[in-house]
């Protein structure tokens, strides 16, 4: 890809090419790390928050936090005093971690405090699929 870039210049690439046939494979951990590679640290590092997310037609349940700039997943279960639940379908989780879209809150189900979800959703950084490889 760098030499072709150095040849022909950037091409245009869709800015998601992964399949819901493959997200369907991948553990509801593994797709929350994809979220958690997008947070600005810096924009969050002030954030101290747990989030649950149930995605209930893949029956699956995660819990999360979001601690000094860092996203990370706990554990397949809900736990008790987190700031928030969010209950989605999984083509919205898989929306929101492949691509610039920001989920409609009325698609989805927020208990808890919604402006911490907003906030949470502030600091994902944009995905860049023209990023360069190879020229500055």
């Amino acid at each position: 890809m760098g030499a072709q870039e150095l040849r022909g210049g950037k091409k245009t690439i869709p800015i998601s090419t992964i399949t819901n046939d493959v997200l369907d494979t991948i553990p509801l951990q593994s797709i929350l790390y994809l979220l958690s590679i997008r947070v600005d640290g810096i924009k969050a590092g002030d954030f101290d928050f747990k989030i649950n997310f149930v995605i209930p037609d893949r029956n699956e349940l995660a819990s999360t936090e979001i601690k000094r700039g860092i996203f990370r997943y706990l554990k397949n279960e809900l736990i008790s005093g987190a700031d928030l639940t969010v209950t989605m379908w999984k083509d919205r989780l898989y929306e929101l971690a492949t691509t610039n879209i920001q989920t409609n809150n009325s698609i989805i189900i927020i208990q808890g405090d919604k402006n911490k979800w907003q906030s949470f959703l502030g600091v994902l950084d944009k995905i860049d699929p023209h990023f360069n490889i190879m020229t500055p």
